[in-house]
């Protein structure tokens, strides 16, 4: 080919790609395509489109809870005839991944903690105020988070808590930025301080949080840098440019990258966040010491603790070995000890056709809607059974 013809090609070629990128998305159809190729069900079966509801959740998902949770306080406060029960938990609680022959949605899913929170509301008789404060890959530290936040506002203090409780959990860590807000109040501030000082395993987490909460309250109270001139020209090139359609895409086309990498290491590599695999070490222990100092902390003040299993597909297993699910099973019963509260089974509690499939593989925690609805059943009665027995006079009281 001459030099001219090849320039020309270049060229071409080149302005072909920038149209792709100005007025598609190359990233995200290359991961379609290995949708496509590896068998993955329509991306309508995930759904993220579920009911938004303040009165029964936290709506950030973690990211800014304390706006919600003052909005609660008010809430409770003005129905002081009804108990009180908080479900604290993952995405399982968040998703809905639609089973083979559930048709596409039609509006906002409801999950199982949505469904349950309707229909002990509206008893006619002792009704029950339900409220889920869930995001994705919680972890224990952030439950005993919560926990300690609620446990200390009287009017926020719920009559049981009920944890859900998944092997996978176990692997993660840590308070994420938007939880850290919480630490404005100045009385859960000083309990953060005092656990942060202690030596259970989760205190470098917290003090971790007070940490960066320090660092962004500092650069607040700062104020805004002075800018240079060169500033805010920069600053003003951004904001025209972000106007234009094509540019303002780049976001659109970092995510789409990103999608499409992790679909390859799935597909291709098998590596999946729940391959089975053994959690051992600092991780283990600094999960298993917030589930523990949450259960002394309900059975101190006497809110009943429901510690449940989470149900997990049966075609998926996340043990690595017979000796992390036995390690598993002994921290359980050390946490029933503690709790003095009865561990209730429900890992394989959802028969197969009952979950969707994810990417090219069954859905390991996600439930179909018959899924939520049979665990909304079995939720509503391990609430009955726990206020009852920790009801005021029953004796029972934890």
């Amino acid at each position: 080919m001459k030099p001219a013809a090849t320039l020309i090609a270049a060229l071409a070629l080149s302005l072909a790609t920038l149209a792709g990128f100005l007025h598609g998305n190359p990233f995200q159809s290359a991961g379609h395509a290995l949708d496509w190729l590896f068998g993955a069900p329509p991306a309508w079966t995930q759904v993220e489109h579920t009911v938004q509801s303040a009165e029964f959740q936290e709506i950030s998902r973690g990211e800014r809870p304390l706006g919600s949770l003052r909005q609660l306080e008010a809430g409770w406060q003005r129905r002081t005839g009804a108990r009180r029960v908080v479900l604290i938990g993952n995405s399982q609680m968040l998703s809905v991944s639609l089973a083979a022959g559930e048709p596409p949605p039609q509006g906002p899913e409801p999950t199982y903690s949505d469904l349950l929170s309707r229909e002990l509301a509206a008893r006619s008789r002792n009704p029950v105020l339900c409220y889920r404060l869930a995001a994705p890959g919680m972890s224990y530290t952030e439950a005993l988070w919560y926990v300690l936040y609620l446990s200390g506002r009287p009017h926020l203090r719920p009559d049981a808590v009920a944890i859900q409780l998944n092997y996978q959990s176990f692997w993660n860590g840590g308070v994420r930025a938007g939880m850290q807000e919480l630490l404005a109040d100045e009385d859960f501030r000083a309990r953060v301080e005092q656990e942060a000082q202690g030596q259970e395993a989760y205190a470098e987490s917290f003090r971790e949080a007070l940490a960066e909460y320090r660092q962004r309250s500092t650069r607040v109270a700062a104020g805004p840098k002075p800018s240079s001139p060169g500033d805010a020209l920069e600053s003003h090139v951004r904001q025209v440019a972000a106007q234009w359609p094509p540019l303002s895409r780049k976001y659109a086309h970092r995510d789409g990258l990103l999608e499409t990498l992790y679909r390859a290491r799935v597909y291709v590599l098998g590596l999946k966040p729940t391959t089975a695999r053994s959690i051992t070490g600092p991780r283990m222990r600094r999960s298993q010491a917030s589930l523990e100092a949450i259960a002394r902390l309900c059975r101190a003040q006497g809110t009943a603790l429901i510690l449940f299993q989470a149900p997990l597909n049966p075609q998926v297993d996340l043990y690595r070995t017979a000796e992390d699910k036995s390690r598993h099973e002994e921290f359980l019963a050390r946490l029933q000890q503690i709790s003095g509260s009865p561990l209730l089974d429900w890992e394989r509690s959802i028969p197969a056709p009952q979950w969707g499939k994810w990417m090219n593989g069954p859905d390991p925690l996600h439930l179909s809607r018959a899924g939520h609805r049979s665990m909304a059943d079995r939720m509503i009665r391990a609430i009955d059974d726990a206020l009852r027995l920790n009801a005021p006079g029953s004796g029972h009281g934890i």
